[in-house]
């Protein structure tokens, strides 16, 4: 994982000592990640949580951003229409996507 679940906490003011939701947390962190990696049209696997390998800053950014989305809002966002991601994770992103021109 390239945010750690402590990491994920913080960010939504979670005891850190508070551990039942940690599965949950770990589930949501793995599945913003694999989408962060579709978004972005290239794998995160050359990236790491620390180090000279360290996941670039934006990345993390909206992964716990992302992760932080899912477990605030855990059932559908909108019943009735389409609902995109949040505006800043586009926002975020887009600076290091790489883009397909056909």
């Amino acid at each position: 994982m390239l945010v750690t679940i402590k990491e994920l906490k913080r960010n939504l003011n979670i005891e850190f000592d508070y551990l039942s939701d940690d599965i949950l947390l770990q589930n949501f962190i793995l599945t913003s990640e694999a989408i962060t990696e579709s978004y972005l049209n290239y794998s995160l696997s050359g990236y790491t949580s620390s180090g000279e390998t360290a996941t670039p800053i934006q990345i993390k950014q909206a992964i716990i951003m992302l992760a932080s989305h899912f477990y605030i809002n855990r059932n559908i966002v909108a019943f009735t229409s389409v609902s995109k991601m949040p505006y800043t994770y586009d926002f975020i992103l887009n600076s290091i996507k790489e883009f397909t021109i056909i």
